[in-house]
């Protein structure tokens, strides 16, 4: 017949007739509890809200974690493409550069020893080109400030 209430302090106050019709007027009095089951108790309430905070908080960081890892592998990627244009500005001008010195001296090999432009251009392919490390510092330069402002190389003037 009560098998619902909820949790909680009860005082049931009883009267009754016998069989013959007369009434108790002064009845009954009886007091009972019911305890509530644990999921209705204030540290169930708090222990699950507990939990789904720390739930939560997990799953950001977990969340976090993968964005980040995304990010540096995507910096990473970059970077690595970065070096292979650098390494590859690097190698065309070295190379042009080489080929530009065959050609000079292939020309002066071909040339009259008593033309004054053969001393000239003998100094140019065999001595030293001051401007070539400078030229393949400025295009790894350009290259790594367009790729990381902060973390640009250092060239050594010579």
């Amino acid at each position: 017949m009560f098998t619902q209430l909820p949790p909680g302090h009860y005082r049931l106050e009883v009267i009754g007739a016998n069989s013959h019709g007369v009434w108790n007027h002064r009845g009954q009095t009886i007091e009972f509890d019911v305890a509530p089951h644990y999921w209705q108790t204030w540290w169930f309430a708090a222990s699950a809200a507990l939990a789904l905070l720390v739930g939560l908080w997990l799953a950001v960081r977990w969340h976090v974690a993968q964005v980040a890892r995304r990010v540096r592998s995507q910096a990473a990627e970059r970077t690595n493409e970065r070096e292979h244009i650098a390494r590859d500005i690097h190698d065309t001008l070295l190379q042009g550069m080489q080929g530009a010195v065959m050609r000079v001296q292939a020309i002066t090999s071909r040339m009259q020893a008593p033309d004054p432009n053969r001393k000239e251009l003998e100094q140019v392919s065999t001595g030293p080109m001051p401007s070539l490390p400078r030229a393949n510092c400025a295009f790894i330069t350009c290259i790594w400030r367009a790729a990381q402002p902060t973390s640009m190389p250092c060239c050594s003037r010579s």
